[in-house]
């Protein structure tokens, strides 16, 4: 499977990458600041710390919210994340994306995603920020009927 850049890829049928824009900046010599790059209806937003350790790059499973969108900063290592636009099923629709420390990416609601792969013997700590209690409530997995495997 082909992994494309997170900075590089068409991102928009999976949600939004947080990233410097080009235009609407406030600020003067002293400071830049972009409003609104991504806005979310959340209710009451949650913060967890993910921490993913080193393990075979084989992707069995995926997981979706179906109530909130879900915004992913990658605090340390490099890694790959498997996703598929919103939809029933994500079978032949899997893409996968190379994400870096300081990236930061919002999902949709519904977007699948795999548990994050890091590449190398490092783990990765990532901050995750979703709806309050998406983890007990809101997850819907999906085993693949063929493992992805990422090289």
């Amino acid at each position: 499977m082909v992994i494309e850049s997170l900075t590089e890829c068409d991102f928009t049928e999976l949600g939004v990458v947080l990233s410097l824009p080009n235009n609407n900046r406030m600020g003067d010599d002293r400071f830049s600041y972009w409003k609104e790059i991504a806005v979310f209806t959340l209710g009451t937003l949650t913060n967890g710390l993910l921490r993913v350790a080193p393990r075979d790059k084989v992707v069995t499973e995926l997981e979706r919210h179906s109530g909130t969108p879900e915004l992913l900063t990658v605090l340390s290592g490099t890694g790959v994340v498997t996703l598929a636009a919103p939809g029933e099923s994500p079978e032949g629709r899997v893409r996968s994306i190379r994400i870096r420390q300081g990236d930061s990416f919002a999902l949709d609601t519904g977007t699948w995603h795999g548990l994050v792969i890091p590449e190398g013997d490092q783990e990765m700590v990532l901050l995750v920020q979703f709806k309050q209690g998406t983890e007990d409530t809101d997850i819907d997995f999906f085993e693949l009927k063929k493992p992805i495997r990422i090289d």
